[in-house]
């Protein structure tokens, strides 16, 4: 069955950050190439991008030298809000990809191959 298809070990690691503030901050201002993953536990297509993309080589070497942020938005506070509308962000499972020609959205779920060209975009 399709369950067994994902690999067991997420290879891409995100760091998890509750101040939203800093991950602000980082979207605005890093040198380095930036991926701020919004997540939450309800969000399924989030823990799809854990099993099948994340999980999946490829996917590790195309985000080699990024600095990789999760935010946990599973409580929905009010702050949660606030730093998704202020990224324009809609739902889950969306992904904040900070480049030198600036801020670009990946919404939605995407298998490895698709992800990459979504990333390279």
């Amino acid at each position: 069955s399709l369950m067994q298809v994902g690999h067991d070990s997420v290879l891409v690691k995100f760091e998890s950050f509750s101040d939203h503030e800093k991950v602000a901050q980082l979207l605005k201002t890093s040198e380095q190439p930036v991926l701020v993953d919004f997540y939450a536990d309800w969000c399924v297509a989030c823990k799809d991008y854990e099993r099948y993309t994340f999980s999946h080589p490829d996917v590790a070497k195309a985000l080699e030298g990024y600095r990789l942020v999760k935010i946990d938005l599973t409580k929905m506070t009010e702050k949660d809000r606030e730093l998704m509308q202020q990224f324009d962000v809609m739902g889950l499972p969306t992904l904040l990809h900070r480049k030198e020609e600036g801020i670009k959205s990946i919404t939605g779920f995407y298998y490895h191959d698709a992800f990459i060209e979504e990333l390279q975009k």
